[in-house]
């Protein structure tokens, strides 16, 4: 009986330490966080928050590694979660850091207001985007170097912040966030490598808003990043832009915007998309200051902004009327509009082109004519996003009632699917497309095949010459005849190399010849020549050529193809 009595005081006892242990524990939990213990490209970080005004003591210990294959720091910062600014950062104001190599220690104590604050703590390369961001080969080396850490100082290296019992509380570091984000109009945060998100909201009337948005650049590429357009006419009404960046802390390539604009009642959309490195889960250069909000979130700016916000129309946004989208590599496409009265029409083309050329790119011409009626160039597009030779046409036209075609070529790199440099924002609309501003004038609209109009009206066609070619075709006139002639073909320093002529059989001469005097700029390289007029024939009999050298013609060009290249040759047309 003793013995059991034994026992069970035993238990008591041991029951009784567990609770007053757990207790400490919890107490100690309660006023101190520690964050740290990371492998290269991670960051740790939780939270607190301080009923009153308090000093709150750092301690830990950091690392800035100065050797020539080893060069990275470890390191942390504590954020304001309400202003989402810096109040202390180990390197900027721990004055013993910068003279260190290797491990050292850290201890120091700064007052903090009242308030909700993050502490972080990472470890990076130092200096590293002018190497990480080169591409795969680069990025493996970056890896390789990730693993020699892990069996180093990671357990060493980490920051405890505490402070006094019953006026510092912490928590996860998500949950200051988490109540900014579900406050906000919309908020797409947290973002991983290779994500395409997009979020929508509704305006009643004009609404001032603020956007806070974190994404990656450098020089004049952006590689994350954000857009926000309007959900019927898919209009663009913000961007972010290299140009109107704020550095974000942590690496150069880090951007930030933190601006306001103003947008009229509506639907609109907001996008976020990321490449495949340096991101929230895995930074391969020191990250920003507030990695949590990598992405993007928009404020209404005050309450009387706020209350104009509404759950999301989706609306039913603009169909285009021609839509040559998604065009891959050494691909020449093309379509038929009829426009049946005047009106605007909105073209958007997105397509490849550096210094003073394009390499892909759409143009229209008037279907009867063959005459341009416009053309994407270089100097009259923006940037697209993503690599600096993304660009991009958005303009409103004024179409003339008649029929037209519309082109659209690519060479063989950098195209929907297969990009060599970090693709543009609207990946998926990489081609040519037009709109009408409004659902009315779609009844105004028709297309037809482009390939078959004008086939009633062609005398003679000599066209996708090839090399080493000289064709000939002959026609006879009942009677004179105005006659348009379109010729496409080849010429440089005032001499042409492919071209072709017509010969009067019945006289034996040659009565039209191109020449490189008489022929315009046919689009692509400066020595793609065309002709596009009318002569005026007698009745008789006739006879077209067509010749060409042993290079740059039809479906092998040694530099960027004419816009016009299906007609490639000659074609003759009879003139109502």
């Amino acid at each position: 009986m003793k013995t059991n009595k034994i026992k069970f005081l035993l238990v008591i006892s041991a029951i009784i330490s567990i609770f007053f242990l757990s207790s400490v524990v919890y107490s100690q939990t309660q006023n101190e966080i520690l964050v740290g213990k990371v492998f290269v490209g991670e960051v740790d970080y939780k939270g607190f928050s301080l009923n009153s005004n308090s000093k709150i003591l750092i301690e830990g210990k950091a690392a800035r590694y100065k050797d020539w294959n080893e060069n990275s720091d470890f390191y942390g910062w504590i954020l304001n979660s309400k202003t989402r600014k810096v109040v202390w950062n180990l390197f900027e104001d721990y004055e013993k850091a910068e003279d260190e190599n290797g491990v050292f220690s850290v201890r120091t104590e700064i007052n903090l207001p009242a308030g909700n604050y993050e502490v972080y703590y990472t470890g990076n390369m130092r200096d590293g985007d002018s190497y990480f961001s080169l591409g795969g080969f680069l990025d493996n080396i970056f890896k390789s170097k990730k693993s020699s850490y892990k069996s180093r100082d990671r357990e060493k290296l980490y920051i405890k912040v505490s402070g006094p019992e019953g006026v510092f509380k912490s928590n996860n570091g998500e949950v200051e966030v988490d109540k900014i984000r579900d406050q906000a109009v919309v908020s797409i945060i947290r973002v991983g490598d290779d994500e395409i998100i997009d979020k929508g909201f509704s305006l009643k009337a004009s609404t001032k808003l603020r956007i806070y948005a974190l994404g990656e650049g450098r020089k004049r590429e952006i590689y994350d990043y954000a857009w926000i357009y309007n959900a019927r006419t898919r209009e663009k009404v913000w961007e972010m832009d290299n140009w109107d960046a704020q550095y974000a802390g942590g690496g150069r390539k880090n951007l930030l915007f933190d601006e306001e604009i103003e947008l009229p009642a509506g639907s609109y959309v907001v996008n976020f998309v990321s490449d495949d490195s340096h991101s929230y889960y895995d930074w391969n250069v020191y990250p920003p200051n507030d990695p949590q909000f990598y992405g993007i979130t928009v404020f209404a700016v005050s309450n009387a902004d706020k209350a104009n916000v509404i759950p999301f129309k989706a609306v039913e946004a603009i169909k285009p009327v021609v839509e040559l989208t998604n065009v891959r590599d050494d691909e020449f496409v093309s379509q038929g509009l009829s426009v049946k009265k005047d009106m605007k029409l909105r073209v958007y083309c997105l397509g490849e082109g550096t210094g003073y050329e394009m390499a892909d790119y759409g143009w229209i011409v008037n279907a009867k004519t063959r005459k341009p009626f416009w053309e994407m160039r270089q100097s009259k597009t923006d940037h697209a996003g993503g690599a600096n030779k993304n660009r991009v046409a958005d303009e409103v036209l004024d179409f003339p009632a008649g029929d037209y075609i519309i082109y659209y070529t690519t060479d063989d790199s950098h195209a929907y699917n297969d990009w060599n440099s970090t693709p543009p924002y609207e990946r998926n609309r990489w081609g040519i497309t037009i709109y009408t501003l409004n659902e009315e004038d779609k009844k105004y609209l028709e297309s037809f095949d482009e390939k078959k109009y004008m086939e009633k009206n062609v005398i003679a066609e000599i066209t996708r010459v090839r090399d080493n070619e000289r064709i000939d075709k002959s026609f006879s006139l009942e009677k004179e005849s105005t006659i348009r002639i379109l010729a496409v073909g080849e010429g440089t320093r005032g001499d042409m190399a492919d071209y072709g002529w017509i010969k009067d059989i019945d006289r034996n001469k040659t009565v039209w010849e191109m020449t490189y005097r008489m022929s315009t700029h046919a689009g692509g390289a400066d020595k793609n020549r065309m002709f596009n007029d009318t002569i005026i024939l007698p009745k008789g009999n006739y006879k077209v050529y067509f010749e060409t050298d042993g290079s740059h013609s039809y479906k092998d060009w040694n530099s960027s193809p004419p816009y016009d290249q299906e007609k490639y040759g000659i074609t003759l047309y009879r003139e109502k």
